[in-house]
């Protein structure tokens, strides 16, 4: 499973929480520009389920409606 990120002042910067302890050593190679349209199915889901494990699940609804967006700015 691999876990994406980017180099910010010459250290790896990872997108989200990876669970790797502190001191592991690790393999990081270019991610090159690949989008869906160019992963097969396999990879793209693998990235998928490595985006989601980094990202907490959320334990509360989510209110997305529009107009509690803007409430009290004045519309």
């Amino acid at each position: 499973m691999g876990y994406l990120g980017q180099i910010k002042n010459g250290v790896v910067v990872f997108d989200g929480q990876p669970p790797f302890p502190e001191g592991l050593r690790v393999h990081v190679e270019p991610a090159g520009e690949r989008s869906a349209d160019t992963l097969s199915f396999q990879d793209w889901s693998a990235e998928l389920h490595a985006w989601a494990a980094n990202h907490r699940p959320i334990d509360h609804p989510i209110d997305d409606d529009r107009n509690s967006i803007y409430a009290g700015r004045g519309e």
